[in-house]
């Protein structure tokens, strides 16, 4: 995944020198590139992901908070990273991707801990 920043837009003070060193210059823009698991483009997943969606098309959370959502993406209830299984179905929910988001950036600076 590539994501484009223009710095001249941003509003910060200065982007720190030593992210600068990081990240490639691509046009008038910085690079940032994110890792994305190399399982996540098998057919085994893809298989899976879509099985998911059929079987439970709208977003988990946004239905326990009695709204409806198309779900567009299936998240690991437990984070791999966390000891959560990547194949297991038990672990994985289908969610919105501003639902999926949102548990994401709460899950950054999760440890292991946090689940057990």
């Amino acid at each position: 995944m590539l994501y484009l920043l223009n710095l001249k837009s941003l509003s910060v003070p200065k982007f720190p020198e030593n992210k600068l060193k990081q990240l490639g210059k691509v046009g008038g823009s910085y690079a940032v590139k994110t890792f994305v698991n190399p399982l996540y483009h098998t057919k085994q997943w893809k298989a899976l992901r879509l099985a998911i969606l059929r079987d439970e098309p709208t977003c988990r959370e946004c239905r326990e908070a009695g709204a409806i959502k198309l779900a567009t993406v299936i998240d690991h209830i437990r984070p791999v990273r966390l000891g959560g299984e990547m194949w297991n179905e038990d672990n994985l929910q289908p969610l919105c991707l501003s639902c999926h988001q949102r548990k994401s950036r709460s899950e950054r600076t999760a440890k292991r801990e946090d689940y057990d």
